[in-house]
């Protein structure tokens, strides 16, 4: 297990925990390709983190995995976010905990839904849940991304630059809802909706006509007990900003400010889908964590 020399006095506020857990100067070039890999891992845990968790935790200690696999990544993450004193700085206070009835293999595919073929996540609970489910989490995490990239399990993943079916786009909308969802509730959406909403015109729209599905009282069944969707236009700019794994440290508290006054008064949905379709456009580019520029306009 990673080492992390922390105090045992009180836990310290997220900000000192931020330039404590930092690195002091800029590492070394040969530990960056270690740093993205850990940003990578960090990035799929999305809104289960605040937004400033993948930076401050990415360049902790990254020597100490210099050239693991991935599977070593995945397992060391897994062991950070599991630390108490982790926990209180870096996970996300209004994210709620998976569900303690959702089995823990399905918590960690549900991460690397985006990189799997529909109705993957539930072949995998059935065939995998025997063998890994009584693990720690973080042998669980490390587990799952040694076993998805072996050869024999290319079946389950979507294949490299091919165009998404209209279940894929749809299921693609929901699994960043998973948090909220029933088990086995975005691939039955996914198939229950695709044919309809994957026709629609383009990502935008979908991310506004699942938002809208949802919060009607008819699909209220697939949330689980005590969750909702956004009732007020802040909130949804709130939640779906806040549910973006691309975005650069700080972005999303930016645009919050700037989009709220043009957006509080719409419905939820619509803001959802508002939300994806101006960070696909050129203008605000700099806002994801891929560009190091400053934005200019939104």
């Amino acid at each position: 297990m990673i080492q992390v020399f922390l105090r045992r006095s009180s836990p310290p506020s997220r900000s000192n925990w931020v330039n404590a857990m930092s690195p002091s100067e800029s590492p070394a070039p040969d530990l960056e390709p270690t740093i993205e890999a850990i940003r990578a891992e960090l990035r799929r845990y999305g809104d289960e983190l605040v937004e400033e968790a993948v930076e401050a935790l990415a360049g902790l200690r990254p020597a100490k995995l210099k050239d693991a696999t991935h599977d070593r990544i995945a397992e060391a993450v897994a062991e950070w976010l599991a630390l108490p004193e982790v926990i209180a700085a870096y996970r996300n206070p209004h994210r709620a905990a998976p569900n303690g009835a959702v089995c823990p293999l399905r918590v960690v595919l549900n991460r690397h839904a985006r990189e799997l073929r529909l109705g993957a996540v539930d072949v995998l609970v059935r065939v995998w849940g025997f063998a890994l489910n009584d693990l720690p989490p973080s042998r669980i995490a490390g587990e799952v991304a040694r076993r998805l990239a072996a050869p024999e399990n290319a079946e389950y993943l979507r294949p490299p630059g091919a165009p998404p079916s209209p279940e894929e786009v749809v299921r693609d909308v929901l699994a960043r809802l998973a948090a909220e969802l029933l088990p086995g509730a975005v691939d039955e959406l996914s198939r229950k909706w695709g044919p309809d909403l994957g026709r629609l015109a383009a990502p935008h729209l979908i991310v506004e006509a699942v938002m809208h599905r949802l919060s009607m009282p008819a699909f209220a069944g697939y949330l689980k007990p005590g969750r909702e969707m956004p009732t007020t236009g802040h909130a949804a700019l709130e939640s779906a900003l806040a549910r973006r794994t691309d975005l650069r440290r700080g972005a999303a508290d930016e645009l919050l400010r700037l989009w709220a006054p043009l957006m509080d008064h719409l419905p939820p949905a619509r803001v959802a889908g508002l939300v994806d379709q101006r960070l696909a456009t050129p203008a605000c580019a700099s806002y994801l964590a891929s560009s190091q520029a400053r934005p200019r306009s939104a």
